[in-house]
This record gives C-alpha cells, sequence and structure tokens, in this order.
C-alpha cells in the first residue's frame, strides 16, 4: 500500500513540475510575440561634432521593458541616417533607468582629444546627481585612430 502512495505522489509532483515548465514557456512566448522585450527606436541624435568637422557622434535612444539605452555610433559629417550609411560605426552602449533619455533631455558631454573621444553621460540612478557631472558614471570611449 505504501509503495503505492509513493508512485502517484511522484507522478503528481512530475504533472505539477511539466505544467509549470508549460506555463513559463508559454508566458516566455507571450511576452515575446507581443512586443514587450523588442526596443522602442526614438529618432537618432547627433550629439557632437569633432573640432575640424571630422567626426560626429551620433545616439539611438530606446526604451524596452522598464529601462533605456542608446545605441552609439560614429560617422562622418552630413550622413542623414544611420541606416543609409554603411561608414557609420557602432562604437558602444549607453544604459538608463526609468525611460530616462540623457541625449534627447540634453544630459551629456564629450571630450574630444587627438586619439580618442570620451562621451559621459547621466544615467538616472540613485549614485548620480543630473545637476554634477562629476558623478556620472555613463562613459563610451572610442579610439580615433
Amino acid at each position: 500500500m505504501e509503495k503505492g502512495r509513493s508512485t502517484k505522489r511522484i507522478i503528481g509532483i512530475i504533472a505539477i513540475a511539466v505544467v509549470a515548465v508549460a506555463l513559463l514557456v508559454g508566458v516566455y512566448f507571450w511576452f515575446a510575440l507581443s512586443g514587450l522585450f523588442s526596443r522602442d527606436y526614438d529618432p537618432e541624435i547627433v550629439i557632437a561634432t569633432s573640432p575640424g568637422d571630422q567626426y560626429e557622434l551620433v545616439a539611438r535612444e530606446f526604451s524596452c521593458l522598464g529601462g533605456s539605452g542608446a545605441e552609439i555610433y560614429i560617422r562622418e559629417p552630413g550622413q542623414d541616417q544611420w541606416y543609409n550609411s554603411w561608414k557609420a560605426k557602432h562604437i558602444g552602449n549607453a544604459s538608463g533607468d526609468n525611460y530616462y533619455k540623457p541625449f534627447a533631455d540634453g544630459a551629456y558631454y564629450v571630450e574630444w582629444e587627438s586619439d580618442q573621444v570620451t562621451l559621459y553621460y547621466y544615467r538616472s540612478v540613485p549614485a548620480e546627481n543630473k545637476d554634477d557631472p562629476d558623478t556620472w558614471r555613463g562613459i563610451v570611449t572610442y579610439d580615433l585612430n
């Protein structure tokens, strides 16, 4: 009698586990197909042009599932859109919190040097103060050579 109960118990536990996994997979695909994992891109923003107009930095900001970010590109000036330019080079990513978009808000600054460019931006996290750029920890650096 005892052996029959333990077998039924094991079968019940396995059935519950299979149903739980099936539900998790279903929820994942529902989110994926409904677009909740996709990025909602804003129009590109030219955030800086180098001294001598040799380069320009471009940000493509997006929001996604409770956060935000941006793809940062460098290209030759005067090219219309990032997708029309095979010469645009992806140099890094920026991340933020609470759907905040620092480039649209102007909360960034750029330092051009002879051989590199450094982009600093506010990430909208508690450890940073928007009014004090010295506290910003969002950094993208690119070697121009």
